[in-house]
């Protein structure tokens, strides 16, 4: 099976990994893109920047195929173009997929949608955390969250 994720950001976003690359390493692999090629399944994820022009050519190509959206992030109360673009790719797609119940019941509250719940994946081997006497806790995101 060929799936294309098309999206405008790369590997190193944590949602490319976990979102797209990772699942896709189960099913014999994947092919990122920003544009849809010729494939079997198509996914279509979050925009990373608010390029109107951009938004419009990626609806004008989700249009002519059947697709997936993935949402793991609510940015529906975002400023600018992107909020009705997401709100359009959803109500296009054949499915709508998304990381937890919370933005999942967003999802519903701004579409009418009801999305499937997939949860991320985690990228390595999980190991028991030691016991420390002064914990402290580092942040591994982005800088958009």
């Amino acid at each position: 099976m060929r799936v294309n994720y098309v999206t405008s950001a790369d590997e190193t976003m944590p949602a490319v990994r976990y979102r797209m690359l990772i699942p896709g390493s189960h099913i014999g692999g994947c092919h990122l893109s920003n544009i849809p090629i010729e494939a079997d399944l198509h996914f279509f994820t979050k925009p990373y920047a608010d390029d109107k022009t951009y938004l419009e050519c990626v609806l004008a190509m989700a249009s002519k195929v059947d697709y997936v959206f993935d949402l793991c992030d609510d940015i529906f109360q975002r400023e600018g173009p992107v909020p009705e673009f997401i709100r359009k790719m959803i109500r296009g797609a054949k499915c709508v997929t998304t990381s937890t119940d919370t933005v999942g019941e967003m999802i519903k509250k701004e579409t009418g949608i009801d999305p499937v719940v997939i949860s991320d994946p985690t990228e390595f081997t999980e190991k028991k955390i030691k016991s420390i006497d002064n914990p402290r806790v580092m942040w591994f995101g982005s800088k958009s969250n």
